[in-house]
């Protein structure tokens, strides 16, 4: 048997810890992003800085893409993922 509340609870923390990374990496995207796009000729470093920074921000977009489908997915269809099960 599950504990419902808890696997809630740690659900909705992971999507909300997960939302936060995201829009930090989004704001962390932004400035090099300008900066690439307002410069005639970008240097090797700021496309680097720039790479580097999108990569993040795909990366983070797909933690809370994931997050979000599990917290939808156990409110919606009560799927709790398999982590979950075990008993603490």
């Amino acid at each position: 048997m599950f504990d419902e509340e808890r696997i809630e609870r740690e659900l909705r923390l992971s999507m909300e810890k997960s939302y936060r990374e995201y829009a930090e990496a989004c704001k962390q995207c932004d400035e090099p992003l300008r900066i690439y796009a307002e410069s005639e000729l970008p240097s090797p470093d700021g496309s680097q800085t720039m790479l580097n920074a999108t990569k993040r921000r795909t990366q983070a977009f797909e933690a809370y893409r994931q997050a979000l489908q599990a917290f939808t997915d156990y409110v919606i269809d009560n799927k709790v993922p398999p982590h979950l099960l075990e008993d603490k």
